[in-house]
């Protein structure tokens, strides 16, 4: 486990550029995205908010329909930036909308999300402000 932000925006930072090939709703629950870029399968398993640079789109506590609906408007959409905070919260910029994870108290002690990438590694978020990466495939 690490704490160190610097070496984690240097991993995620490869998803800038890669393409949105599908964005859903997981089966494992509303909180639950799925994105599959080119590159990687992005995993949420937090709070989040889409927006444009106007207005918000759509947030976790959307009614799940909703949710479904609207995020697939990320299909086919470029990945502009990647960046993460301290506390680990995830923002992905794609072609005019900007998706945010953000973690709770009620999620403190879980996985917050996850990046696993197609070069055989994952990057695993949480709990707590931990992370970690393990080599996959």
């Amino acid at each position: 486990m690490s704490r160190d932000p610097g070496n984690l925006r240097e991993l995620i930072g490869h998803l800038a550029g890669d393409v949105v090939i599908e964005a859903r709703v997981s089966n494992l629950g509303v909180n639950w995205l799925n994105i599959a870029t080119g590159g990687a399968l992005i995993w949420t398993n937090t709070e989040f908010l889409l927006a444009d640079s106007n207005n918000f789109l759509l947030a976790s506590e959307d009614p799940v329909d909703r949710i479904a609906e609207v995020i697939t408007t990320l299909d086919g959409r470029r990945v502009t930036a990647v960046e993460v905070s301290h506390f680990l919260d995830l923002t992905l910029d794609f072609e005019g909308l900007r998706l945010t994870t953000f973690t709770t108290s009620a999620l403190a002690d879980t996985r917050h999300w996850s990046i696993q990438f197609s070069s055989g590694f994952t990057v695993f978020a949480g709990p707590g402000a931990d992370w970690s990466v393990e080599r996959t495939g």
